[in-house]
């Protein structure tokens, strides 16, 4: 578990390791709490169905007692702030899934929503869109090959749907964050555009992208 301070642009590696080595999980902060959970993952060739909680304040890391369905490596996860759950999306084991997990880490309960994805897809990045009140997932594998969708995930209504906007390109395993004063969203790198950096801003104001000056509208 690496600690990174932007304010002094160091590294730190913490006291605290996780129960295995692991690959492609996917973790998220609990705003209230402060604490990070982390999703499955990989390990060689099993596929991790572990939640783990770790609280940066004590550098202390307890597994969970609640569990992923069937496992899965390239989930994507992340805090809907209006009611503090967190919201896991698709993942591999090694059938891709579309299903839709809500986990309450006050109770240590996980629930499969039942909104799924359009399809099965593992290595989407999923984010919240503070602007509207709902999480936006960008990308991701089938299975058999990537695509441009971009889905929207209202948690309070628990529906999803496609929306008309598309990422520039078919992608996976990009990584994206959200920018809480100016509310965009920010993508980077991923398979096909490695190098590229994506700006979505949540209302009717288009993805811009750098390559090539293009510019897709919602």
């Amino acid at each position: 578990i690496i600690e990174y301070d932007p304010l002094s642009d160091t590294l730190l590696i913490k006291s605290a390791i996780l129960p295995s080595p692991r690959h492609s999980l996917s973790c998220t902060e609990n705003s209230i709490s402060h604490k990070i959970y982390c999703f499955g993952g990989q390990q060689g060739t099993s596929f991790l169905n572990e939640i783990v909680e770790y609280n940066p304040a004590t550098d202390f890391l307890v597994v969970k007692s609640a569990t992923i369905p069937n496992g899965g490596e390239g989930i994507s996860c992340s805090e809907f702030s209006n009611n503090h759950k967190i919201y896991c999306f698709g993942g591999q084991s090694p059938n891709v899934q579309n299903h839709i997990l809500e986990y309450n880490s006050t109770s240590d309960i996980l629930t499969i929503k039942n909104a799924t994805l359009p399809s099965g897809r593992s290595f989407s990045s999923c984010i919240e869109n503070f602007a509207y009140n709902n999480l936006l997932c960008f990308g991701g594998w089938t299975g058999s090959n990537d695509v441009s969708e971009v889905i929207e995930y209202n948690p309070l209504l628990d529906t999803s749907n496609i929306k008309n906007i598309s990422y520039p390109w078919t992608i996976f395993g990009l990584s994206c964050a959200k920018d809480s004063y100016h509310h965009d969203i920010y993508c980077l790198g991923g398979s096909n555009i490695g190098d590229g950096i994506v700006r979505y801003n949540p209302g009717l104001i288009p993805i811009l992208f750098p390559i090539g000056n293009q510019i897709v509208n919602d």
